[in-house]
């Protein structure tokens, strides 16, 4: 049996590693936009709960040769569905791509599918019991499938996730241009890779603190929302690893706005020092501390020279002289001053760099 964990293009390799620090001796691959992982069924629910970057987690349920519909059709009536399902999903939850296949009409594939499973349930009834626990939930909470086609080789998956994974159901006020959860999880990964944790960690652009946010429940479990898995039958307790202390010290959140600093403070409760602030024009910060922003582009939050902007952050975040600065940055803008790249991908469709400056 196998998950396949959706990731963000050019974050697989820290979500490979993400994996096996938390679950060593795991069986995983990593190709473009996922890893694929080795587990069983009930051990692989768990990943919903501790990986902090990838998207999603799906769980393979058939891959096979499929050419036409009547194929499709018995290949999906054939596999036994009452471990997912109590009855067949709506068409809304099916969802497919198709790429250099003979099928390719979503609408009647959707449709095939949807039929093959009302089928199966036609001859083979869900058991009453699980019928009445699960009713009320699937009408809110259907797990999705997904169908997969590539030079007519069918993938066949279904959701464990839900809500994309980002949404940690922790930070409900969200400012302006937020980054998600995912994004600043890797990217606090790759600072810690290039420094020793031994100084305060603090976003001087905070908005609405998803990085302090991501710091401080770096090695906490996700109990705060629903994942798919839970509608399935067949579902059983979930063993938790156990929690660990965050590895970042006194972190500290700074923003100027003051609609937006409420919003901090809401999110981040009494948890994270948050101070009021422009550091931009002043910040009194202790020197030699780790900075990481995700300043504003000039895209969303219109700037007149982002630029001369950004370079601007640069050399003033750098006056505070901290032992490292960890910026999130468009990729085509140029800095002036000399950095290692870390990380690319793209945030909302804009392309961008995570870039490093040593102290």
């Amino acid at each position: 049996m196998s998950y396949y964990a959706v990731v963000s293009p050019g974050l697989e390799k820290l979500a490979c590693q993400e994996l096996l620090e938390k679950f060593p001796g795991t069986n995983v691959r990593i190709s473009h936009g996922g890893l694929e992982i080795d587990l069983d069924l009930q051990s692989g629910f768990v990943l919903n709960h501790t990986l902090k970057i990838p998207t999603r987690i799906l769980f393979r349920l058939m891959q096979a040769k499929v050419r036409d519909l009547p194929k499709l059709y018995k290949k999906v009536k054939a596999l036994d569905w009452r471990p997912f399902y109590i009855q067949a999903p709506i068409l809304e939850v099916i969802h497919v791509s198709a790429h250099s296949s003979r099928l390719f009409d979503e609408r009647k594939i959707k449709k095939a599918t949807k039929d093959a499973i009302e089928d199966f349930f036609k001859g083979t009834q869900a058991k009453k019991v699980d019928t009445e626990r699960l009713k009320d939930i699937v009408k809110d909470h259907c797990p999705a499938l997904y169908l997969r086609f590539k030079d007519d080789e069918l993938t066949l998956s279904i959701d464990t996730s839900g809500d994309r994974l980002d949404r940690r159901g922790k930070r409900s006020w969200i400012g302006m241009a937020p980054l998600r959860e995912t994004y600043a999880h890797a990217c606090l990964l790759a600072l810690k890779e290039k420094i020793e944790i031994d100084a305060p960690l603090c976003d001087p652009m905070s908005g609405s603190g998803v990085f302090a946010r991501e710091a401080l429940d770096w090695n906490k479990n996700n109990n705060d929302r629903y994942f798919s898995y839970q509608s399935f039958p067949i579902t059983k307790e979930v063993q938790f690893p156990a929690e660990s202390e965050t590895p970042w010290k006194n972190i500290i959140a700074v923003e100027s706005e003051a609609k937006t600093f409420e919003a901090l403070k809401h999110n981040l409760k009494d948890e994270v020092r948050c101070i009021q602030a422009n550091a931009l024009e002043n910040l009194e910060i202790s020197p030699g501390s780790i900075l990481i922003a995700n300043p504003p582009y000039g895209i969303r939050l219109k700037l007149d020279n982002p630029v001369a902007f950004l370079n601007h952050v640069v050399e003033k975040l750098m006056s505070y002289q901290p032992k490292a600065l960890a910026l999130l940055i468009p990729k085509d803008i140029k800095i002036n001053r000399r950095y290692e790249l870390l990380l690319e991908f793209s945030n909302g469709g804009i392309p961008v760099k995570l870039i490093y400056f040593k102290g």
